[in-house]
């Protein structure tokens, strides 16, 4: 077999959990990432960056900005959940080894 073939059948498996681990928190900072406080084109602004100006707005755009909470919170949450079964099934089959 070749080098290939051992590292996919062998050592993947093992590393599976850490590989979606780091997944989902390295799409989480790419999702949370402000983006700055340089873009100055509204069209170009990120969801952090609009929802951090829309709260320091005052108290009257509170609901717009639950609802842009919300919507924020969409996708990591869909990220987790894809990967959420994988995650334990790696976990619990290394724990059974023996």
């Amino acid at each position: 077999p070749s080098h290939f073939t051992i590292y996919w059948k062998i050592v993947m498996p093992l590393v599976k959990p850490a590989w979606l681990t780091l997944i989902i928190f390295t799409f989480q900072g790419i999702w949370n990432s402000g983006g700055g406080s340089f873009i100055t084109k509204e069209n170009l602004k990120t969801l952090p960056n609009l929802l951090n100006q829309v709260t320091s707005s005052g108290i009257s755009l509170v609901g717009t900005a639950s609802a842009a909470a919300v919507i924020m919170m969409i996708p990591p949450i869909i990220v987790y959940l894809v990967s959420q079964s994988n995650v334990v099934e790696a976990m619990s089959s290394a724990g059974i080894k023996g």
